[in-house]
């Protein structure tokens, strides 16, 4: 059962489906459910990796590595793949800066259901368009490839709302990335492939 009284129809889900929490999620509360496992963690004696913090020496850092990945790459292309987080959240967490991101020829602006916010996909959208620089491709999802669980029937309201964002925000949206690989290596039925496809031909874009 999803919210809306949704249901699964997928016949190989591991159980029910329910959600735990209505609590919105935004980088400062996810980056204390963080704090907290370190705290627990270093109580436990146990080590646990996490990003360094922002300093200006790693703020110049993270703008050599891309300076150089570009330098190396030459014409080729160089996608980010996958973005989560708004640039101002990028900037403030991971200390991306101007020059990195016009190293870039695009950006993969990510909406899998069980990592992204739903919050902050519109945001995301419109704050890499706002760059003017590298190209912005939205990620579509028939299923999350590195999950077992299958968006298409299992999160339904996902789904919907990532075409939904794709028609409202094509503007800002110069291609689509669509994930279509499942668990068990079967081909997109063709009733759901041509769901998806009626959406981005309905958008009439020659960007797309």
């Amino acid at each position: 059962m999803r919210e809306g009284d949704e249901r699964s129809d997928n016949p190989y889900s591991a159980g029910p489906m329910f959600v735990l929490s209505e609590q919105e999620m935004n980088y400062h509360l996810l980056a204390g459910i963080y704090a907290a496992i370190r705290s627990a963690a270093a109580r436990r004696g146990l080590s646990v990796r996490h990003a360094p913090p922002v300093t200006p020496e790693r703020i110049e850092g993270i703008t050599r590595f891309f300076t150089r990945l570009r330098a190396e790459i030459g014409v080729g292309l160089i996608y980010w793949m996958d973005t989560y987080w708004p640039v101002e959240t990028e900037r403030a967490a991971w200390g991306m800066t101007d020059e990195a991101y016009a190293n870039l020829d695009a950006v993969l602006v990510s909406t899998f259901a069980v990592i992204v916010e739903r919050t902050q996909i519109v945001p995301n959208v419109r704050s890499k368009a706002a760059l003017r620089g590298p190209r912005v491709i939205f990620g579509l999802d028939f299923v999350d490839p590195w999950y077992w669980y299958r968006t298409h029937l299992d999160d339904r309201r996902t789904y919907r709302y990532q075409r939904e964002v794709l028609v409202a925000e094509a503007g800002s949206i110069d291609g689509v990335s669509y994930f279509a690989n499942d668990t068990f290596g079967h081909f997109v039925p063709r009733r759901w492939l041509d769901e998806t496809l009626s959406v981005v031909s309905s958008l009439h874009d020659p960007k797309m």
